[in-house]
């Protein structure tokens, strides 16, 4: 995560639709465009119609700004661009390379995987997921979900639902429930309450669980058992 200018301008546009009249439309792109600064404006607006074009700002337009006189300019100069946060995903983890993309950027898988990460990370307090899997490919769900499951042992509950077997499994889910139901109600399967060293519940996450006996194997390969 970075800090980086808003996207949200409307106090400044708003200023400006006060005191200026006819067309504002360049200089609405001038206050959205992400370099721009109000007291920089205001002093190229000080100088002339000359320095107001480098922010794209001609004509009638420029010169309308310069009409509003000091009393636009003192309001304009007093405000301030605030700051938003531009969070970034490592889409090459486990490659090799960085490549970092922004949120805009990003698949919706991706932007599910960043969001993830946040909600994981971001607190100690009790968080509760409905199927953390969704969306995203096998490798996000290991890299990215899998991973920081398992680092967050003893330092924060979780409680998950999910139908990828990584997620318990290689997760190292403390107690498993296996849920059945009828479409409207839920309830726990007979023997369904346990851990993974129970083979009824061993059984239930491999045989209803998608990639089950994979993420067991892959346990056995993590682990040694």
């Amino acid at each position: 995560m970075q800090p980086v200018p808003t996207q949200h301008r409307d106090h400044i546009k708003a200023v400006v639709n006060k005191s200026v009249t006819g067309q504002r439309n360049n200089i609405m792109a001038a206050i959205d465009s992400e370099d721009f600064s109000p007291r920089s404006f205001v002093a190229a607006a000080r100088k002339g119609a000359e320095d107001l074009a480098h922010f794209g700002v001609k004509g009638a337009q420029a010169h309308s700004v310069i009409d509003g006189g000091e009393a636009l300019l003192r309001e304009l100069e007093e405000l301030s661009v605030g700051l938003a946060v531009d969070v970034k995903l490592d889409v090459g983890f486990g490659s090799g390379t960085r490549d970092y993309k922004s949120m805009s950027r990003l698949s919706k898988g991706q932007k599910a995987t960043a969001l993830l990460l946040l909600l994981l990370t971001g607190s100690e307090a009790p968080l509760i997921i409905d199927q953390p899997e969704d969306d995203l490919d096998n490798r996000f769900v290991y890299d990215g979900i899998v991973t920081n499951l398992r680092s967050l042992k003893g330092k924060r509950q979780i409680i998950a639902s999910t139908h990828n077997a990584n997620v318990p499994v290689l997760g190292d889910a403390e107690l498993i429930v296996t849920l059945e139901g009828d479409g409207y109600h839920g309830w726990p399967a007979e023997g369904g309450i346990g851990s993974l060293d129970d083979k009824k519940i061993r059984s239930y996450a491999e045989n209803l669980l998608e990639g089950g006996p994979d993420a067991f194997n892959a346990r056995q390969h993590l682990y040694g058992f």
